[in-house]
Formats: C-alpha cells, structure tokens, sequence
C-alpha cells in the first residue's frame, strides 16, 4: 500500500487514520494515526500523532507517540515524545518533554 500525500497547498482539520503511511506537506490540526508518518520542509502538524515510525523535516505542536521517531535539522518541534528510539540532526529544535525506553523486550 502506497503512502498518502497531503500536499502543500492542502489546509486539513480534523483526525486521520491510516492503514499506511502519511505524507504531509500541507498543514494538518488534528490528531493522526498511521503505520509511518513524515512531516516535509513545508508540512505542519498542530495535534497528537501516533505512529511507528516518524520523519520530523516541517513543525509539529502537540504529542508524539511512534516506535522510532527521527527529527532532522530543519525541523520544529514543540511536543511531548515517547519513543523507543530518536535520532536528531544538528540544528534540530525541540521544546517538551523526551521518553526514549529503548526497545521493548530487552
């Protein structure tokens, strides 16, 4: 199953969920469920996401809740992270409260 974009010039309010992957370049308030979830340059999340995996390149506000989250230097991000493991670039900002537990079962 292919990824769903949200493109740039979309403006979504409101939850979604999805059996697949989520792109966002667009700007979404609201909380997300999906298997993956990347927030692009330009993309914005305003809400709580949870996912397995999670690409932070555009802002994100709220809560996060993903197996593995990476967050790369371009990127804004003013949540609460609970993860079991987290990558961040250089240049990266990040504002809330971090729970890395490591892999689960060890």
């Amino acid at each position: 199953m292919s990824n769903s974009l949200i493109s740039e010039d979309l403006v979504i309010t409101g939850n979604i969920k999805s059996a697949s992957g989520i792109e966002i370049q667009g700007s979404v308030t609201g909380d997300i469920e999906a298997i993956s979830v990347e927030i692009g340059t330009f993309g914005s999340v305003e809400g709580n996401v949870t996912a397995k995996s999670t690409d932070i390149h555009g802002s994100m506000k709220g809560a996060l809740s993903t197996v593995s989250v990476t967050i790369h230097s371009k990127a804004e991000v003013k949540a609460n992270i609970t993860a079991e493991e987290m990558a961040s670039e250089n240049g990266a900002r990040i504002a809330g409260k971090i729970n890395i537990t490591g892999p689960k079962g060890t």
